[in-house]
C-alpha cells in the first residue's frame, strides 16, 4: 500500500460498486514514513509524509480532507529499510541547512560579545556622535558587554507608533571608553565570523539513524504536493 487517491466513479463506490486498485491512483509504494491529521476548527486535513527520491527529500503530501468528498483516499505507512535510511539522512540534510540559515540570520542581529562599530550621526556616515558630553568619532570600534530593551521604544510605544521593538546597547570601545545608545547607532563588525562552517554545524547536529517520527523533525514551512 502506498498513498491511494481516489479517481473512480463516486456514486458507483457509495453504492458498493468497487473495483479494487482500479478506482485509485497509487503513488509512493514503499515511500510512506508517516501519517498525521491537522484539525481545523471546522474541519480536518490528513496527511502522509513521505520521501520523495527524485528529489532526495522528504514530502508532506495531503491525501484527504472533510472538505470535501475524499473519503476513499488513504494512506498507509510502508516504508521500507532502505528508503527508511534515505530519508533519516535527507532529514538531516535539510536540518543541518536550516540551522546554517538560522545562524546567518542571527549573526547579524544584536548581541552581547559581537564586536560592533559607531554608525555616523544622521545622513552624514561620518558625523560624530555625542553621548552624555563624548564625542564619538564614526566607525569607532568596540564590543558590546550589555544589551536591554530601549526604555523609551518599549512594546507599547512600539505597537502606539508603529517603530519596531529596539534595544539599547551598553559598548566598550578599544580605546577604553564605555557608551550606551540605541542599537541602530551600531552596526555589527563582519557578521560572517559569527556564522559556522557547515562541517561545525553537521558536528554539532545529532544523528538521526534512530529517527522515528519525521512529523516532528520537519522543520519550516510544510512542502505540500500532490
Amino acid at each position: 500500500m502506498a498513498v491511494g487517491t481516489f479517481t473512480g466513479n463516486a456514486t458507483a463506490w457509495q453504492n458498493g460498486e468497487r473495483n479494487g486498485d482500479a478506482d485509485y491512483e497509487i503513488a509512493y509504494e514503499g515511500a510512506v514514513l508517516q501519517t498525521f491529521e491537522r484539525n481545523g476548527y471546522d474541519d480536518s486535513d490528513f496527511y502522509a509524509i513521505v520521501y520523495d527520491a527524485e528529489a532526495d527529500a522528504i514530502r508532506h503530501i495531503q491525501y484527504a480532507t472533510t472538505r470535501g468528498w475524499t473519503y476513499p483516499n488513504y494512506a498507509t505507512v510502508d516504508a521500507t529499510p532502505e528508503v527508511l535510511d534515505k530519508a533519516r539522512a535527507a532529514m538531516r540534510r535539510s536540518d543541518v541547512s536550516m540551522k546554517i540559515i538560522e545562524a546567518e540570520w542571527a549573526a547579524k542581529v544584536h548581541a552581547k560579545g559581537k564586536r560592533v562599530s559607531v554608525i555616523g550621526n544622521g545622513a552624514d556616515s561620518d558625523r560624530p556622535r555625542r553621548w552624555k558630553g563624548e564625542v564619538i568619532e564614526a566607525g569607532s570600534e568596540g564590543e558590546t558587554f550589555w544589551m536591554g530593551v530601549d526604555s523609551y521604544r518599549t512594546p507599547m510605544y512600539a505597537a502606539k507608533y508603529g517603530h519596531t521593538l529596539m534595544y539599547r546597547l551598553g559598548v566598550l570601545l578599544d580605546d577604553g571608553r564605555k557608551v550606551f545608545g540605541p542599537d541602530d547607532a551600531f552596526e555589527i563588525v563582519d557578521p560572517d565570523q559569527y556564522v559556522p562552517t557547515r562541517e561545525e554545524v553537521e558536528a554539532a547536529t545529532a544523528s538521526y539513524e534512530n529517527l522515528t517520527n519525521f512529523h516532528r523533525g520537519v522543520r519550516g514551512i510544510l512542502n505540500m504536493v500532490g
